[in-house]
């Protein structure tokens, strides 16, 4: 890709198979099955569900191609009854996974578990916030375009605006780009072993918990 434009609108459900193809793309999953062009893409119970838990979710666009996204959650925003919502949809996604894909992945009950207890051990580390970035993904050919630093300064003015003081997120030290993180001023808060992604990556892997003080930033 060129020097094109980069323009931002509101995630579309018919981006959901784009944003999985990224997602793909930056967490690459061994053992999961090659997807033909008409077939669900490993990844998109997770987007949708995620996409459902959110309540800011946004797409970078070059010349019509969607080549970034996040989606962001600010608890002044969210509606009544979304905790619990937000558990169902975690429950929805499992049961997508287990029945349209997952369930070809090698020893797919020890990916559920390893995904439980990363679930449970971010709840404990979770570090006092009321803004979290859920999903970050921008594509690697267009990073060092400054897609994700606006993608994420965007949020952040959002979560501001709403009142919000704090904004955390969590990721891994083998497979995403967490220097980033620390880059633009997310100080690192807690390290735990992650399941998932030490399944995912085949090798030992931590969890990282970030936060992002907004009255510092």
């Amino acid at each position: 890709m060129g020097i094109e434009e980069v323009t931002f609108r509101k995630y579309e459900a018919a981006d959901l198979r784009r944003c999985a193809e990224l997602a793909e793309q930056a967490w690459p999953m061994r053992g999961a099955p090659r997807t033909g062009p008409d077939e669900p893409r490993a990844f998109e119970p997770w987007i949708e569900s995620s996409s459902m838990s959110a309540t800011w979710a946004e797409v970078a666009v070059v010349s019509g191609e969607v080549v970034g996204f996040l989606f962001g959650s600010v608890d002044s925003l969210k509606p009544k009854g979304a905790a619990l919502e937000e558990v169902l949809d975690m429950l929805w996604m499992v049961r997508r996974m287990l029945s349209g894909g997952m369930d070809q992945w090698e020893r797919p009950i020890r990916t559920m578990l390893g995904f439980f207890f990363t679930e449970f051990k971010l709840e404990v580390n979770r570090p006092e916030a009321d803004a979290d970035i859920i999903l970050l993904i921008v594509d690697a050919r267009l990073r060092g375009r400054r897609i994700g630093k606006t993608l994420v300064d965007r949020f952040v003015e959002t979560a501001r605006n709403a009142g919000a003081r704090a904004v955390s997120l969590f990721t891994d030290d083998k497979i995403s780009n967490w220097k980033f993180y620390e880059i633009y001023g997310f100080k690192k808060t807690s390290t735990f072993h992650d399941n998932i992604s030490t399944y995912f990556a085949g090798e030992p892997a931590n969890a990282i918990y970030y936060l992002l003080e907004l009255d510092k930033k």
